[in-house]
C-alpha cells in the first residue's frame, strides 16, 4: 500500500510530536522525583541541625536587616520572642546592630547553603536512577516497536497468535463449542474473547 507525500508528512509530525511528548514526560517525572529527594534530605538536615526558636530568630534579624538595608527605615518596631521566652520590642536598627543575632543569623545561613550543597548528591543519584531505569525498561522492549503502549506486529505474527489462542481454547472446551461464527479482519480471525 503506496501512501501519499502528505500522509507521510502528517504521519511523520505525529510521531515526531508523540516521541517529544513522551520525552518531556520523563524528564519531568525525573525532575519531581529529584526535587523531593532533594527536599526531603534538606529538610532532614535542617531538623537535625537547627533548633526551631534559633531559625525564629534568624528571620526576625532578616527582617531587620531588610528594613535597614533595603527600606532605610531604622526606627521600625519589631516584636518577637527571645531565646528566654520573653516578648521583646526593639527596633530594626537594635536588631541589626545585635552582633549575637547576626552571628547567629550567618551561622545558620552558612548552614543553609551547606545543607543544600550536601542534598544534591543524593539528588543527583536519584535523578540518574530514574532515569536509568526508563533507559533499562526501554532497551527491554528491544527491537519492537510499541506505539502509546501497544506493540505493533506483522500480519504474519497477528494471524498466529490467534489461532494459536484459538487452538487453547478449542483444547480446552472441545472443537465444536464455538457455535457463533468467526469473524475476521483482513483474513484474521478475531481473537476467541473478542466474540
Amino acid at each position: 500500500m503506496r501512501t501519499s507525500r502528505p500522509t507521510q508528512f502528517v504521519r511523520g509530525g505525529q510521531t515526531t510530536q508523540h516521541w517529544t511528548r513522551m520525552a518531556t514526560q520523563v524528564i519531568r517525572y525525573s525532575i519531581a522525583v529529584a526535587a523531593f529527594v532533594f527536599t526531603v534530605t534538606f529538610g532532614w538536615f535542617v531538623v537535625q541541625n537547627y533548633e526551631l526558636d534559633k531559625v525564629r530568630l534568624t528571620g526576625f534579624y532578616w527582617v531587620a536587616q531588610f528594613n535597614v538595608e533595603q527600606k532605610g527605615s531604622e526606627a521600625r518596631q519589631i516584636t518577637y520572642v527571645d531565646l528566654t521566652g520573653r516578648q521583646v520590642t526593639r527596633s530594626a536598627g537594635e536588631i541589626y546592630a545585635d552582633a549575637e543575632m547576626r552571628d547567629l543569623y550567618m551561622r545558620y545561613n552558612a548552614n543553609a547553603k551547606q545543607f543544600a550543597f550536601l542534598a544534591l548528591l543524593p539528588t543527583c543519584i536519584a535523578f540518574a536512577l530514574v532515569l536509568g531505569v526508563f533507559a533499562l525498561v526501554g532497551r527491554s522492549l528491544k527491537n519492537e516497536e510499541h506505539v502509546r503502549g501497544a506493540r505493533l506486529v506483522s500480519q504474519r505474527d497477528l494471524k498466529a497468535w490467534s489461532r494459536r489462542k484459538w487452538r487453547e481454547y478449542e483444547r480446552k472446551f472441545g472443537k465444536g463449542s464455538k457455535s457463533g461464527p468467526r469473524y475476521t479482519l483482513a483474513s484474521i480471525e478475531f481473537g476467541r474473547v473478542a466474540v
